[in-house]
């Protein structure tokens, strides 16, 4: 999925999905986990033989227009784009 020319007030604006601020120069996004930690534990609990026998990849990127100043521990820089890679969701 590619998101261009959108408004930042419609991140977010189902109260459930992520959210683009910008606020003081700086963009900040935001995406809520879909799943607790319990939850994510009963999926791999589920599939967790079916996903060794079947492995896949994921990764997720957002793009800024301008330079990243801060990601959480998980995320990649490269430029103006972070990437979380082997993103789970189910």
């Amino acid at each position: 999925m590619k998101v261009t020319r959108a408004p930042l007030n419609s991140f977010g604006a189902d109260g459930t999905s992520a959210t683009l601020t910008h606020e003081n120069g700086q963009f900040t996004y935001t995406f809520p986990p879909l799943l607790t930690a319990e939850e994510l534990q009963r999926q791999k609990d589920v599939f967790g033989q079916l996903m060794d026998m079947y492995p896949f990849t994921s990764s997720f990127s957002v793009t800024f227009p301008g330079p990243i100043t801060e990601t959480s521990e998980n995320g990649r820089v490269e430029g103006n784009t972070v990437t979380w890679d082997d993103v789970v969701i189910f």
